[in-house]
């Protein structure tokens, strides 16, 4: 906890938590962008007297509702409730069997619609051209 100075592989979750929301905002968002200092600081206190005015990072467009609630699971107020890192790694990879993200690529593309703007198949995996697959969750 932040404001006790203590830290475990459970607060470890939290964060954890916070960087899969950064990732899937692509990095264009910060998660309390709205916030001072002080008031991160403040809302760190409300979450650990659980008064109900903590705020949490808002719902990324970009992720499945199964991973933000993965997220809001590693947010938990109560470590207990937190998943362990081995449920997140087992979690992530039933959701990464199977997946071809060629197929989020055509999905985008027709979503878009005739006449607007696409991403090349370059531009919309990160990494540029040589990801060409999904990575391992390892």
């Amino acid at each position: 906890m932040i404001l006790q100075g203590k830290f475990s592989t459970k607060s470890d979750v939290w964060s954890f938590g916070v960087t899969l929301w950064e990732i899937l905002t692509m990095c264009r968002e910060q998660p309390f962008d709205t916030h001072t200092d002080e008031e991160v600081i403040d809302n760190c206190g409300h979450y650990y007297r659980a008064d109900g005015l903590e705020t949490l990072p808002p719902y990324p467009s970009t992720a499945p509702k199964e991973i933000y609630d993965l997220m809001c699971e590693c947010w938990n107020r109560d470590e207990v409730h937190r998943p362990a890192f081995r449920e997140i790694h087992m979690f992530l990879q039933r959701k990464n069997m199977g997946y071809d993200p060629r197929d989020d690529f055509r999905l985008a593309s027709a979503s878009r619609g005739a006449g607007a703007a696409t991403l090349s198949r370059d531009e919309y995996h990160v990494g540029g051209a040589s990801s060409r697959s999904p990575l391992p969750i390892v």
